[in-house]
């Protein structure tokens, strides 16, 4: 039996492709954020930015509700998930009935991995955070009916 037989290796993809693919896919989410920070957080008055979520609104409406959920939370964790399976390789061992899972310590898909988790977790908290927002200010502004016996 030949080595490669012996075990189950699972990159799809190098880790220099997968890492180019994925700073492909998290780079607009990433703007978005930086330019989200710098408004909101650094008060920085620009009209680009302005002008960068007038856009991403005009793609959201003349897309449909998927355009914006792709954008920013599929495309980083594709890009996370890509870099993670292109730096683990997986070994099953026939005789001991035992596997053996290892991860290639490369610098930038590792970096693309925590990227891609972060801002889908960081927008997911946010959108959660704004419906909680949205749905406590509408408590809020409805008038309480009061019974009286």
């Amino acid at each position: 039996m030949t080595q490669h037989q012996e075990y189950l290796k699972l990159p799809l993809l190098n880790a220099h492709k997968s890492a180019a693919i994925g700073w492909w896919l998290v780079a607009l989410p990433s703007f978005f954020l930086a330019c989200v920070v710098m408004k909101y957080v650094f008060k920085v008055d620009l009209h680009f930015i302005d002008t960068v979520f007038a856009t991403l609104s005009v793609f959201d409406r003349a897309h449909g509700w998927w355009f914006s959920p792709m954008l920013f939370l599929f495309f980083p964790l594709v890009a996370a998930g890509m870099n993670l399976l292109s730096l683990l390789k997986i070994i099953y061992d026939k005789e001991q009935n035992e596997i053996s899972i290892t991860i290639k310590v490369r610098f930038w898909n590792l970096f693309l991995i925590a990227l891609g988790f972060g801002i889908a977790l960081f927008l997911g908290f946010y959108v959660i955070t704004e419906n909680m927002m949205e749905k406590n200010i509408h408590r809020l502004d409805t008038p309480h009916i009061e019974k009286t016996n």
